[in-house]
């Protein structure tokens, strides 16, 4: 099976999330990012590690064809969730209050809803709603 990778960054100082079409780290601090802007140039800019959040797609979408990415907030109707890439499982994880789950079993159930992203969406994350 072949999946494009598509991929993210996040701007933690102009709270802007742009598409990227690649990164790669210059030094030991600084990340060199390619995008295309609105106007379609192609765009390269430099910064800070600190500063930018790469995030990659899951390949996956939520019961309403969202598309699913590292970062999102989710939830399955009861409570909410964070996904993020497990490294030791090699698999996309929710991270619940209670605990984790791997993202791969709830897209046979359809169950699973794309409510906001970590980034932009952290009240979302946070209130008990």
């Amino acid at each position: 099976m072949k999946r494009e990778v598509k991929l993210k960054a996040y701007d933690t100082i102009s709270k802007e999330i742009k598409k990227i079409e690649g990164f790669k780290y210059i030094g030991d601090k600084h990340i060199e990012i390619y995008y295309v802007d609105d106007q379609g140039r192609d765009i390269t800019s430099v910064y800070h590690e600190d500063r930018i959040v790469i995030v990659m797609s899951t390949g996956l979408h939520d019961k309403k064809g969202t598309e699913i990415w590292e970062g999102n907030i989710v939830t399955n109707g009861t409570t909410k969730g964070r996904v993020e890439y497990c490294k030791k499982f090699a698999e996309y994880q929710v991270i619940f209050e209670m605990g984790r789950q791997s993202l791969g079993c709830y897209m046979y159930h359809d169950d699973i809803e794309v409510i906001g992203n970590a980034y932009e969406s952290w009240k979302i994350y946070t209130s008990n709603e």
